[in-house]
């Protein structure tokens, strides 16, 4: 019996499951850690995109009302991770979005809207 050959083939079946071990785990964690820039959002009602985070600024574009489908890329303030969280429903959600603006994509439109225009589909 050659203990060295022995050791050298339980070696990948050893990395093998613990490689298994570690992605099922961060897959889980990723599951209940979801960012609020990595879902779609619909268009609560007629939306104006503004060029900057001003209702003053120039005009992007515009969407209709229940618009779905709309990225989130980042928002001011930022939306805290823990707070996102700890919201399990759509308009816990919608009231972590409130009082911020956000740059959105619709299509080949990117523009900056008030989030509490939006709500998480």
């Amino acid at each position: 019996m050659n203990l060295k050959s022995d050791v050298q083939r339980a070696m990948p079946a050893a990395f093998f499951r613990a490689l298994t071990c570690a992605t099922v785990f961060l897959t889980t964690a990723y599951a209940f850690a979801q960012s609020p820039y990595h879902i779609r959002y619909k268009a609560l009602g007629n939306l104006v995109l503004n060029v900057e985070m001003d209702p003053d600024s120039q005009v992007a574009g515009r969407v209709r009302a229940g618009t779905k489908g709309i990225k989130l890329h980042w928002c001011e303030p930022d939306i805290p991770l823990d707070a996102w969280n700890k919201a399990t429903d759509v308009d816990a959600r919608h009231t972590v979005l409130a009082g911020r603006w956000c740059q959105v994509e619709i299509g080949n439109i990117v523009g900056n809207v008030r989030a509490e225009m939006l709500s998480p589909e």
